[in-house]
């Protein structure tokens, strides 16, 4: 969504801090596996030293994977407004 508000800030953001926020000040295992002349046995896809950091909730997949109830919930939401609003209002009449 941030992309979509102001592209040019955040990549700007992402280009003074992307590399640095994905380093540490720890040393590397020099008996680590690496795939520099070969693929590494074993299933290391995407994980590594930050993988107790990451997130694994996505609200943007959540809504992509729950479409029906993403459009029901936001068709909802200006009812709910309206419904709330009118009967705030009839209060302050009586």
């Amino acid at each position: 969504m941030g992309n979509k508000i102001a592209p040019g800030l955040f990549d700007s953001f992402l280009g003074r801090t992307g590399y640095s926020a994905q380093q540490t000040g720890q040393a590397v295992d020099r008996q680590r596996p690496d795939n520099l002349i070969a693929p590494v046995a074993g299933d290391f896809a995407a994980h590594g030293s930050f993988d107790d950091r990451a997130i694994n909730a996505d609200p943007a997949t959540w809504m992509d994977l729950h479409r029906g109830m993403t459009a029901m919930l936001l068709a909802a939401l200006p009812i709910a407004y309206y419904a709330l609003r009118t009967r705030h209002l009839r209060s302050r009449l009586n």
